[in-house]
């Protein structure tokens, strides 16, 4: 077995360079401690490690904070979509009644499509604005709301009489702020006056 000797390097010129660490070696066997030597080692420095676990951290902080932006604009879309579907079907049924009803269309009343899906779901009414109502979805089976919107709908004659326009705005949701609807807009003709 090899006994680990200690040697001294040449110093360098200096007095300093004497007693610096880089200039002692400790040889054990095959093994030499490339740090004692002031050679560049395989190894990553503290600093490098640092570094890295704080752009993990960045990286992964950056990530959380994309999580509450995901859900809020997931519920948004879902908001946007229920919307979407309630303006096409209280369209359709204006487009139905405009055939056969035009001079009753400010005033209609329209069951909700698909009522068996929902419970106590109050019809679809003309309302002109501020007048907001609600339709809370609620599924029958089980005590929970599905969804909830709120909408104005408002409707215009022209002074003719032979085309009516109506806007329908829509909230997502039972609560919240009425600043910023969802708005559709549809025009209805008479085309046998």
């Amino acid at each position: 077995m090899m006994k680990p000797e200690i040697r001294r390097q040449p110093a360098a010129g200096s007095c300093r360079s004497l007693f610096s660490i880089r200039s002692w070696a400790l040889d054990v066997g095959r093994w030499t401690f490339a740090f004692l030597l002031g050679r560049p080692s395989s190894a990553f420095s503290l600093i490098e490690v640092t570094l890295a676990m704080m752009v993990m951290a960045v990286g992964i902080l950056g990530i959380m904070v994309l999580f509450p932006a995901a859900l809020q604009q997931n519920e948004r879309s879902i908001g946007d979509t229920h919307a979407a579907v309630f303006a096409e079907e209280v369209f359709a049924g204006l487009q139905a009644k405009a055939g056969t009803n035009w001079a009753t269309l400010e005033a209609f009343t329209m069951p909700i499509a698909a009522a068996n899906m929902w419970s106590n779901l109050p019809a679809v009414r003309a309302t002109n604005y501020p007048k907001i109502s609600t339709n809370r979805y609620l599924v029958p089976s089980e005590p929970y709301e599905d969804h909830a919107l709120r909408y104005c709908l408002a409707t215009n004659s022209s002074a003719v009489g032979l085309r009516k326009n109506v806007t329908l705005f829509v909230w997502p949701g039972e609560f919240g702020g009425t600043n910023d609807p969802d708005i559709f807009y549809m025009e209805f003709f008479r085309w046998k006056p």
